[in-house]
């Protein structure tokens, strides 16, 4: 998966559209200095009351630029809670080594759950009736988890398979600067429920059990990520950058406010964890990265086997800096 991708045809594709709509006879382009942008995951606002997991990724992001419309790509991207990403500035998805200065403007952003609404059918694991387990790929696919006793898990489709963020001209940047940029989506305002019939079957007789007599797939028992998005840039903020050493299962990590932390308590929810501020899983190499503001943080990691909790890693005590990285290590 892994968040901190690299465009390393970066150059070549911008240069590759300038040379290709250049008309200056002597080919002089001024690519502007070079500088890095950092693009993070966050959201803010209150989800609908029955999401207790939200997980999306994000593959693309593409801007008008003075050098033409490009793409920035996050290839193999994992699924995030967006639920873990709260009024923080989030996890990085994103890293962009020497890209030219200037603006980049009028955001798309697509997500990896692109299937066509109309093309998602209720899927669990109990004859079609809505509840109990579902069948969605837990390990790849973008899914909502509800906070019924059962942990139901539904499908989640984008409308359009993707999203736009108007930016302006805010993320402009120098030669020499790290511009980090967060890409923060409205939980309160980009969820539908389609709801799914006790049973199953169809219902206007049209032979699809969709109930909408148009002959096409139905989309009950899903929800539809009609996302609300804006593009903010991050100041003030330090990095909390560390290491898990020798992981041997799927580690994720978890931020909490110092002295917040109830390992009995949180490993007993369902699911776990529920107040931490923010989560991501290790990055190749057992290595993690948050962007978080100045303050005194507990860092948890924990071991799960497919989505069962394990248990609790390690624990170590971070201090965060407005404008500083700091390194720890968690060595079990």
């Amino acid at each position: 998966m892994h968040l901190k991708k690299l465009l390393s045809c970066f150059f070549f594709v911008i240069t590759s559209v300038i040379l290709g709509c250049n008309g200056d006879d002597d080919n002089n382009i001024d690519l502007g200095g070079p500088g890095n942008i950092e693009f993070f995951l966050s959201s803010t606002n209150e989800p609908p009351g029955e999401l207790a997991e939200v997980f999306v990724a994000i593959t693309e992001l593409e801007f008008d630029t003075e050098f033409g419309r490009i793409i920035l790509e996050n290839p193999g991207p994992t699924p995030y809670d967006l639920l873990r990403v709260q009024d923080v500035p989030g996890q990085l998805i994103l890293s962009i080594d020497n890209a030219p200065g200037g603006s980049y403007e009028n955001a798309t952003v697509r997500f990896n759950n692109s299937e066509a609404c109309d093309n998602i059918r209720d899927r669990d694991d109990d004859d079609d009736d809505g509840g109990g387990s579902s069948d969605v790929d837990t390990g790849s696919e973008s899914f909502v988890r509800l906070t019924d006793a059962d942990g139901t898990i539904l499908p989640l489709c984008v409308a359009g398979g993707e999203t736009t963020a108007s930016t302006g001209s805010v993320l402009e940047f120098s030669p020499g600067e790290t511009l980090k940029v967060s890409v923060v989506i409205d939980l309160a305002n980009s969820f539908t429920r389609v709801n799914s019939n006790s049973g199953g079957g169809d219902d206007d007789d049209d032979g699809d059990d969709d109930d909408d007599g148009d002959g096409g797939h139905s989309t009950r028992g899903a929800y539809v990520f009609d996302p609300a998005i804006a593009l903010e840039v991050i100041e003030g903020t330090g990095t909390l950058e560390g290491t898990f050493v020798n992981p041997s299962g799927d580690i994720v990590i978890f931020i909490y406010g110092a002295g917040t932390f109830d390992e009995t308590a949180e490993t007993a929810a369902t699911p776990p964890f529920p107040n931490a501020i923010t989560s991501m899983p290790l990055m190749p190499g057992g290595t993690f990265s948050f962007e978080l503001e100045p303050g005194s943080y507990e860092v948890v990691a924990a071991e799960f086997l497919s989505n069962f909790l394990l248990g609790v890693a390690g624990v170590e005590n971070a201090s965060i800096t407005g404008g500083s990285t700091t390194t720890i290590t968690i060595d079990p």
